[in-house]
């Protein structure tokens, strides 16, 4: 599949080629609009629809596409990042996979060394979002994974994820999706 995807696209190697954190979202493409390709390339991925690999191919190419037109803003523009801000970064990221229930953003910052306001300000940087923002989206990943893949109920969900309450579990992930935990698990199993 990734040959019919790259084979004539020779204008994507120099960009394969090197890691890039690209940042400047807002002049090309918005977070969301990547968020959304990736979602539909998911969606597809785990589906069984008539012209399956088709489709397949369509989304990679887009999103490849996507990427290739970032890349090239961000090589036109020369804001590339520095480098001691991006080994924050990485840290940060690093720390955010080993997920701790219960993490503070302060309590992030001091672990790679730096204060919770340089942190904000290099998430801020990076992803146009907040330190605590991107906790709360790796908060609500874990929470789906629970409630996707565990027969745990939402009280044991909450406790797992160091809610004080179940109804401020519910009410965080109620807020972040539109759906209550309930229904989101219904909505899977339907």
């Amino acid at each position: 599949l990734m040959d019919n995807v790259c084979c004539s696209a020779d204008f994507l190697i120099p960009m394969l080629g090197n890691i890039v954190c690209l940042t400047n979202f807002a002049k090309v493409y918005s977070a969301e609009q990547i968020r959304s390709a990736l979602t539909r390339l998911d969606t597809e991925l785990f589906a069984n629809g008539t012209g399956k690999a088709v489709m397949l191919q369509a989304c990679l190419q887009e999103f490849f596409i996507m990427l290739f037109r970032l890349w090239e803003s961000e090589k036109n523009t020369g804001t590339q990042q520095d480098p001691v801000i991006l080994g924050y970064f990485e840290k940060f990221q690093r720390v955010m996979r080993q997920f701790n229930a219960g993490q503070t953003v302060k309590a992030l910052a001091a672990e790679i060394g730096i204060s919770h306001v340089h942190l904000n300000r290099i998430c801020n940087q990076i992803t146009g979002q907040s330190a605590g923002q991107l906790l709360d989206e790796r908060l609500l990943e874990e929470s789906k994974k629970y409630l996707s893949y565990t027969s745990y109920s939402v009280s044991e969900i909450a406790y797992q994820l160091k809610f004080e309450y179940p109804n401020y579990f519910a009410r965080f992930f109620r807020k972040r999706t539109g759906l209550s935990p309930l229904k989101f698990r219904k909505q899977l199993n339907s």
